[in-house]
């Protein structure tokens, strides 16, 4: 596989393609984690390499070149089964798919390059009709990978190997969505066994956040689990992760401590879950992105767990947990709607406080839905003037 038809930066975002010489025939330019604009090598926005695309709740809808407008028609796995015109009626791309990408055209005069849940798919020419997916590439003609998942769970978290090697699907590094495609997507290319991590990935996007923004929060939630969380069922470790840091530093896992009751769990929890809107809204008013988006991706985790363990006593999972089931994720998705709908109440509270009209906290909120990539340094912590009042 041709390495040098694609760039990456440190967020493994495809940012250019580069010919057989090694000069750059296409640049991408990113918004929140999409894809917002196309041009050539030079960046000329006039000629026909432009492409703008508009997204809607985290997904495309619309393409803008320099002559016209396209509108995107997806399935429930985001792949772009039809493309219409803005001024006809009828599809100008119109295709099916088999289950793990393959192409069947039935109409093509306005191909797009976004195919297979959305995916870049390059052409044969470039390399070799693979779907970019940012940490590798996957060929639809087979049904993999082209690669190893480069993520390695043996030296994660002990509850990710548990989820793991619980389903011998994951065993093959080279499968695509454990091997059932009409059901799950891939968002990045990796091992996707963390149901934190999906779970707030998938509430984030169906709330209108780009992919940067949920994937910063998703890896919040993610990161709430930690060594630490292993520890009580260890010799010698029980007391101290416990009493410790389950009760007092970072206790809230959906989880009781040793010397703690249901009740006095559940508050712990419920004061650390508003605790994290909060400050998420104040973090949000104040220009810091990546923060709110992280207090909410932690917010998320308690209510998570919560549905999971129901403040069970922490030293029931010394070693991981099985995944979750599916009754499990509806009921944590639906634990996870409400946080994000309490961080909105308090944004809109504190905003409100602080004198911003509602047109302003919008603007506070739309810029939060478009990820990290949207701070500047300069003015991180009062873009509009008003952080200053949020406290």
């Amino acid at each position: 596989m041709p390495d040098a038809d694609a760039d990456g930066d440190g967020n493994r975002n495809r940012v250019e393609k580069l010919n057989s010489s090694g000069a750059a025939t296409k640049l991408y330019w990113y918004s929140g984690g999409n894809v917002l604009d196309e041009t050539d090598g030079t960046g000329n926005m006039s000629n026909t390499s432009f492409n703008e695309y508009v997204y809607f709740g985290g997904k495309r809808i619309a393409r803008r070149n320099s002559s016209a407008v396209y509108y995107y028609i997806e399935d429930h796995l985001g792949t772009s089964r039809e493309i219409v015109h803005a001024s006809q009626t009828s599809a100008c791309y119109d295709a099916d798919f088999y289950p793990y990408g393959g192409e069947m055209t039935v109409t093509d005069t306005c191909d797009s390059a976004y195919k297979f849940t959305g995916k870049e798919r390059d052409s044969l020419a470039e390399n070799g009709n693979l779907d970019n997916f940012g940490a590798r590439y996957d060929a639809s003609s087979m049904g993999r990978f082209m690669s190893p998942d480069p993520l390695h769970p043996s030296r994660s978290h002990p509850r990710l190997l548990n989820q793991f090697l619980a389903d011998p699907q994951n065993w093959n590094k080279y499968s695509y969505v454990l091997n059932n495609p009409l059901k799950h997507t891939d968002e990045s290319g990796h091992f996707t066994g963390d149901d934190h991590e999906r779970m707030q990935m998938n509430a984030m996007l169906a709330n209108g956040y780009s992919q940067g923004a949920a994937q910063v929060s998703a890896t919040a939630d993610r990161h709430m689990d930690h060594w630490y969380n292993a520890a009580p069922g260890l010799p010698g470790a029980h007391y101290l992760t416990t009493h410790d840091y389950q009760n007092r530093v970072n206790p809230q896992h959906g989880e009781r401590g040793e010397n703690q009751t249901p009740d006095q769990a559940e508050a712990v929890a419920n004061s650390f879950m508003s605790s994290k809107t909060r400050d998420a809204a104040t973090r949000a008013l104040q220009g810091d992105v990546r923060g709110a988006l992280a207090d909410i991706g932690q917010a998320s985790h308690t209510a998570q767990d919560i549905v999971r363990h129901n403040f069970e006593p922490g030293s029931q999972h010394p070693y991981g947990e099985a995944p979750a089931t599916e009754a499990e994720i509806q009921a944590a998705a639906q634990a996870t709607q409400k946080v994000l709908n309490e961080f909105t109440d308090q944004l809109f509270q504190q905003g409100s406080q602080a004198g911003l009209n509602i047109d302003q906290i919008m603007d506070v909120y739309k810029r939060l839905q478009q990820g990290p990539e949207q701070d500047s340094s300069d003015d991180k912590h009062n873009k509009h003037g008003w952080g200053s009042d949020c406290h």
